[in-house]
């Protein structure tokens, strides 16, 4: 704003005199900026006293500056005048008012934040003898800050850096000197225009450790330039207060005041002076029981200040006291992890036992503890296999799960005793599985298993037959759930989960959905089931195809909280790739896309594959249904290739590509795909039971073989599996298609979702369209009504397409301020048009994917020219890539 004031008054002809006041600055600011470098002779100075010496300098500093105004307009900017010396603040009460009347304009900046008061008092003088305006200068808004930093970094900063940037409360100052002080050391890194802190720099590993243990994300030590700042704003405080500071950063972000005043020797009397100066400065703030720092950044920037061998020696004494006062091992191992050493037994035992508490509610710190701890323990020593089994164990929960198959597999290669190996290998059969590595068989545990692992083991083997081998699966479910001699409740869990999805997929709705209420309601009553066992999905999955979805947003609640309480990173993304699910069917597709992506995202980072097609489903529904399809077809690779082991999510595939083609005009592929789901009857059976309205759609566009076949389908569903609405509309909106009867859709209930709604009334209007043009144009505004409510563009625009034909024109747009040039400047209709002729459509393409006519496309692209001042395709093509990254 000063660049900009000083800029603004040259073009007008002022001279300019400006300057940054530092502390201890020579000469004097006021004299600095008028262009002295020495401090000038006062005249008649000499045996003067300091007071009167200064007033004197203050009437030369009045006549230079009467002197240079009268040459000229002259502008006087001075910064950070909360830092400015005691001559120069007398200066500035005196002059302005001295010198009203003379082409003179003063602008005076501070920070509030270290303000003093002699500058408080300096503005409070000004602004009651003369005319002022202030102009207060508001923390960045978030949007800024990302602008700020994009400038800074020459790339869009990712999340994580935001979040840190996020809690420095907009300050410009404060944001670019973290920014460019990591920028300096090399901790920020930019791949494919994304700038990300590097995950350590010159951290070392064991403050790492401390961090992640502390629920906090681990980051690259604080630049010196901030350190810097930091110091710069604590030099206000006194040497004590910054000192306790330092040792209370060492207990941690929060703390209790004994904690603090055991570690320091003293009493609360001896430092409360101290701890009140950080209270009232801001630095330290009260919680309910106990002090804490103000943020994040703050604390390690103290922690990082202090040298590290007091640090080490504090920590230790911490963890010391801690362990006498009966604390928690694992907060005692944060602070024994910071100068541990190799053959440190006493830090190994401490590490084992802290990492077996942390393994049933925090499995990521104790994968973190074990592997420490291996670290520092000879390989001969009992704590060493404890270690490494809680490592195994650990990883398998929290992930990656490649690195837990690697640990196991080591683990079993240096030999472990049998309690110790069956755990082991237990783990490392539930990783791979997980992994989707299970492609080796596996054999059931005999006598010779340790009996407390028979149960786990077992499972175990289930689920990774259901993985490799789904029908040997399901039979071998079936043995177990007849046998009277297997009463272990996870196992029978297991089977109850597994025979519950063969049903459903063999089209046996009401056995498939009572064994799976089954397994969910034994699940809740049995406290020792294995982690990985979760029939709630199953379950909620198969109430989100019937319509249920109340009681599966409940479900979802309930295994997202048994997760998060139990740490189990493996499984966090199954909840997000739920959600997601049940928010496609209640019509939320920008929440169904959120939760999609975040679901890969989170499966991703523990290689976690299992589920990944839930979430490819929902991202390509959503672009289809809103005429992405460039979107959908890049994602229809990860589809395909996630949907490889699972029978329902290859026949959604398949469903998936016919839609994808059909809106492609790519009449053979949708046709080849469709004959191809009906030549394997299970699989068209899983679709029509996962998808009732894909057998009416497949009546309508397929070939004879297909809309018979796949009618006579839908009929055998309705019938085995009475009261299920959606299953037996689909029967008779297939059966009407087939015979062009549209009478027989009138009688039928209607879908549980929307867009199914909308496929049935677009149907019943083609199928009046020759006989009864009213009734034709009532359905076709019935079924924008429902595409409208469930966010399918696409198919509103078609059904909008065929209401013009018949010469009816129904609105279709909202209004929406929107700036004068640039994407966000483009309406909805401009965004799709410039999207698909950037990606090398033609007009007559552009006009057939959106229903409109190629007039009306020129007409928008002229627009689309104008606002993103583009004069070639070319050009848009290239605007369009850069505005998507």
């Amino acid at each position: 704003m000063l660049d900009k004031g000083c800029a603004l008054a040259a073009e007008h002809g002022y001279r300019i005199a400006h300057l940054s006041c530092e502390e201890g600055e020579y000469p004097p600011a006021l004299f600095s900026a008028l262009g002295y470098t020495t401090l000038p002779a006062a005249p008649g100075s000499a045996g003067a006293d300091a007071a009167h010496t200064r007033m004197l300098l203050v009437e030369r500093a009045g006549s230079v500056v009467d002197h240079l105004a009268s040459q000229e307009p002259l502008l006087i900017s001075l910064d950070d005048v909360q830092f400015a010396d005691q001559i120069s603040l007398l200066a500035l009460r005196v002059l302005p008012s001295q010198l009203r009347g003379k082409p003179v304009v003063w602008i005076l900046a501070r920070c509030v934040d270290r303000d003093n008061r002699d500058t408080a008092r300096l503005y409070a003088h000004l602004e009651r003898g003369l005319s002022t305006a202030r102009v207060e200068i508001e923390r960045l808004s978030p949007s800024a800050v990302t602008d700020l930093t994009r400038d800074l970094c020459q790339a869009r900063p990712d999340q994580d850096l935001l979040d840190q940037l996020g809690e420095l409360d907009g300050n410009p100052r404060s944001i670019t000197e973290l920014v460019n002080g990591y920028l300096d050391e090399g901790k920020i890194s930019t791949e494919d225009g994304l700038a990300r802190l590097s995950e350590f720099g010159e951290q070392d590993q064991a403050s790492v450790l401390s961090t992640r243990l502390r629920g906090l994300p681990a980051r690259p030590a604080l630049p010196q330039r901030f350190l810097n700042l930091v110091e710069e704003r604590l030099a206000r405080l006194s040497r004590q207060t910054r000192l306790l500071l330092q040792a209370a950063a060492v207990l941690g972000p929060a703390f209790q005041p004994d904690d603090l005043t055991g570690l320091l020797g003293k009493s609360w009397a001896e430092i409360i002076a101290e701890a009140q100066e950080a209270l009232d400065s801001g630095l330290l703030r009260t919680t309910d029981y106990a002090l804490a720092f103000r943020d994040e950044l703050l604390w390690r920037s103290m922690l990082d200040s202090f040298p590290v061998p007091l640090r080490t020696a504090l920590h230790r004494r911490v963890a010391d006291t801690h362990l006498e006062r009966g604390g928690s091992v694992t907060e005692a191992a944060i602070h024994l992890l910071q100068g541990a050493r190799h053959g440190d037994t006493a830090t190994t035992r401490i590490l084992a036992q802290a990492s077996h508490e942390a393994l049933a509610s925090e499995p990521s710190v104790a994968a973190e503890l074990a592997r420490r701890g291996l670290e520092f323990a000879d390989p001969g020593i009992s704590d060493h296999t404890a270690l490494r089994t809680v490592a195994v164990e650990a990883l398998t929960r929290a992930g990656p799960l490649a690195s837990a198959a690697s640990t196991a597999r080591e683990a079993l290669a240096r030999g472990l005793p049998p309690q110790a190996a069956a755990a082991a290998e237990y783990c490392l059969s539930i990783a791979e599985t997980l992994g989707g590595q299970a492609a080796e068989s596996q054999n059931e545990p005999d006598d010779a298993t340790p009996d407390d692992h028979v149960e786990k083991l077992r499972v175990g083997f289930l689920q990774r037959e259901y993985a490799r081998d789904r029908d040997a699966a399901i039979e071998r479910a079936d043995e177990l759930l007849t046998s009277p001699q297997v009463a272990e409740p996870a196992v029978r869990v297991t089977a109850m989960q597994i025979c519950a999805q063969g049903r459903w997929e063999a089209g046996e709705l009401h056995a498939g959905l009572g064994l799976a209420r089954e397994a969910a309601e034994l699940a809740q009553h049995t406290p020792s089931l294995p982690w990985h066992v979760r029939p709630r999905p199953t379950l909620t999955l198969m109430l989100v195809q019937v319509g249920k979805l109340r009681e599966a947003a409940e479900l979802v609640t309930a295994e997202h909280t048994y997760i998060e309480s139990h740490g189990l990173r493996t499984l966090a993304g199954i909840p997000h790739l739920l959600r997601s699910r049940v928010a496609l069917a209640d019509d939320r597709l920008d929440e169904a896309v959120a939760e999609a992506h975040a679901g890969l995202a989170a499966t991703t980072r523990v290689g976690m594959p299992l589920c990944d097609a839930l979430g490819w489903d929902a991202l390509i529904t959503v672009t289809l249904r809103r005429g992405h399809l460039a979107q959908a077809e890049e994602a229809m690779s990860q589809l395909e290739a996630s949907a490889q082991a699972d029978p329902t999510a290859r026949a959604r595939s398949s469903w998936m590509r016919v839609q994808l083609a059909m809106a492609q005009d790519d009449t053979d592929t949708a046709a080849m795909t469709m004959r191809a789901l009906v030549d394997h009857p299970g699989a068209c059976s899983t679709l029509l039971v996962t998808e009732p309205v894909a057998g009416p759609v497949m009546a309508r566009f397929g070939d004879e073989r297909t809309r018979d076949a796949v009618t006579a389908a839908c009929r055998r569903i309705a019938e085995d599996n009475p009261g299920f609405t959606a299953l037996e509309t689909a029967a008779a909106h297939a059966q009407a298609v087939l015979d062009r009867a549209p009478e027989i859709l009138e009688r039928t209930e209607t879908y549980p979702d929307s867009w199914s709604c909308g496929v049935q009334n677009e149907d019943l209007a083609i199928l009046y369209e020759p006989t009864d043009e009213h009734r034709a144009i009532n359905y076709l505004d019935q079924a924008l009504g429902h595409y409208s409510a469930h966010g399918a563009e696409r198919d509103a625009a078609r059904v909008r397409h065929r209401l013009r034909q018949w010469g009816v024109r129904r609105r279709h747009w909202n209004y929406t301020k929107r700036p004068a040039s640039g994407w966000d400047s483009l309406t909805d209709t401009e965004s799709s048009v410039a999207r698909l002729v950037a990606q090398g459509l033609t007009n007559r393409q552009t006009a057939k994917r959106l229903f409109l006519s190629s007039h009306t496309v020129g007409f928008h692209l002229r627009q689309i020219f104008r606002k993103l001042d583009v004069r070639s395709r070319i050009e848009l093509a290239r605007d369009w890539g850069r505005a998507r990254d």
